[in-house]
């Protein structure tokens, strides 16, 4: 069932549970997300179960989501070194992606997308410039010296 918004700023959702019981959840989403953006970045991820597997576009925004917040909330001396370090942990984390290894050893190409494009907005994200498949070919064709 869909959530029902309320008048105060407050939704309800209500589930029936398996048992023939009703769960009901009451919540405000402002307040809920205000201050937590990995909370709200764990609920408007798809599972990572076979079901509803990440895409790779969703691994890569995820991860200049990272680092754009730590650009955010570093000082300014050691916001490159943190970024980095931010960087390798998703490399490692995703390991397994070859697609997805290739534009995240790009290490500029990972701070810029996170510090300039990702901030104009979510209708920014849909463009092919956050594709995987799109980024790997034209990093063959564009920056092919490495």
């Amino acid at each position: 069932m869909p959530p029902l918004p309320m008048g105060d700023g407050h939704t309800i959702r209500i589930c029936h549970c398996s048992d023939g019981g009703i769960l009901i959840n009451s919540y405000c989403p402002d307040k809920l997300l205000a201050k937590d953006e990995k909370l709200a970045t764990h609920l408007s991820r798809n599972n990572t179960l076979h079901d509803f597997k990440e895409t790779e576009e969703e691994v890569l925004v995820s991860v200049l989501k990272g680092i754009q917040a730590i650009f955010k909330k570093s000082p300014v001396h050691k916001q490159a070194d943190l970024a980095m370090i931010e960087l390798q942990e998703a490399r490692k984390k995703n390991a397994k992606n070859a697609r997805l290894q290739k534009v995240l050893h790009h290490d500029r190409l990972c701070i810029l997308l996170a510090t300039h494009l990702l901030q104009l907005g979510p209708q920014i994200r849909c463009r092919q410039e956050f594709s995987v498949t799109w980024l790997a070919k034209s990093l063959d064709v564009c920056m092919g010296v490495s």
